[in-house]
């Protein structure tokens, strides 16, 4: 229990470079230092007792097995679905949406067991973090190390979630919306000066390079396994898995993100991220890390996603006293950022 409530403790797997993200113009700078987690950590330690807050804490292993096990078997069933001869194209568009967003919360998963918090232990965490990323192509140890350095220096040059601040336009955020355009946005040609890419956290340790070029060879062979099965079942690959991959899944990143670190007034150490109030089905949608969830998580980021809503309830006081705006309106948040071309991470007018 303690390894998950010592501060915000992340695996160390590298040492982050110290760089600086260069500025963009029309939006808000970027805070030098990171805000005090620890800190806040301690106030809230203190608002609801340390009992309260390790109790947040506890795992279950059911229940760890069941966040698990669920998504690949209804991702496993969706894929079968899909294909079904004579099947209604309104429900083959659903399943295919589906299995988008099934993809999208086994990846949630994986964040949550085999990043944060190492639940199988390093190796067998890494088989389920090198499948889930796999399945969406790309590299759950390269997500990993840019990810720590995420909630290392979140809203500072060195986050690496600063390529968003170069979303300026509604144009180019309708772009971040396809393949293309997070590929473009995160390899950082999209600033001026042009900044570090995504993934560009260093050099790995042998281990981390050794597990990268295992899981980019995992990401080829699924590709290829996919592109051999086409040849006997084109529909169903199709709406199985090339459409989830290159359509639906970057839309609900965007719808993700927008309610991650949106809206975050860079000026108040303790509005961490998107202060948005989420209800049981955008929880479940997300596995409980956007929104007032994804506030809590930068705070105690090896909490249990099973946990996460009650210590909504109960931290909910203490962010509204120190002047963490919620927000109640998910379509408002939408027009800010689509239609108004808020700043990311800045402190948007009422919707």
């Amino acid at each position: 229990m303690d390894r998950l409530t010592k501060s915000c403790e992340l695996p160390p797997t590298y040492t982050p470079e110290k760089t600086s993200a260069p500025s963009v113009p029309g939006t808000p700078a970027l805070n030098q230092s990171r805000p005090d987690i620890g800190r806040i950590q301690g106030e809230l330690r203190a608002l609801v007792g340390s009992d309260r807050v390790q109790q947040l804490h506890a795992e279950s292993l059911t229940l760890d097995l069941l966040v698990s096990l669920l998504p690949l078997a209804a991702l496993a069933a969706s894929f079968w679905a899909v294909g079904l001869p004579d099947l209604p194209w309104v429900a083959r568009l659903t399943l295919s949406l589906a299995i988008a967003w099934l993809l999208t919360l086994n990846g949630l998963v994986a964040h949550d067991l085999c990043v944060h918090r190492l639940r199988w232990g390093r190796n067998i965490s890494w088989l389920q973090r090198a499948l889930a990323f796999g399945l969406l192509t790309t590299s759950g140890t390269s997500y990993l190390r840019t990810h720590v350095q995420h909630h290392a220096h979140i809203g500072t040059p060195r986050d690496t979630e600063a390529y968003k601040q170069d979303l300026t336009t509604s144009w180019r955020r309708l772009a971040f919306c396809t393949v293309v355009g997070i590929k473009l946005v995160r390899s950082g040609r999209w600033s001026n000066p042009r900044r570090k890419g995504y993934y560009d956290t260093g050099a790995p340790s042998p281990v981390d390079a050794r597990h990268i070029r295992q899981e980019k060879l995992l990401s080829v062979g699924i590709v290829i396994a996919m592109g051999v099965y086409a040849a006997f079942d084109p529909l169903r690959v199709l709406m199985g898995y090339a459409l989830p991959i290159v359509i639906f899944a970057p839309i609900l990143n965007t719808l993700r993100i927008i309610i991650e670190h949106g809206e975050a007034d860079s000026a108040n150490p303790y509005a961490l991220g998107t202060n948005y109030r989420t209800g049981f089905f955008s929880k479940l949608f997300f596995l409980a890390d956007s929104g007032d969830c994804h506030l809590v998580h930068h705070v105690f980021p090896r909490m249990p996603c099973y946990r996460v809503p009650a210590a909504v309830r109960a931290f909910a006081p203490f962010f509204a006293g120190k002047g963490v705006v919620e927000r109640h309106s998910y379509l408002g948040l939408l027009k800010g950022w689509f239609v108004h071309s808020h700043p990311h991470r800045s402190a948007w007018p009422s919707a």
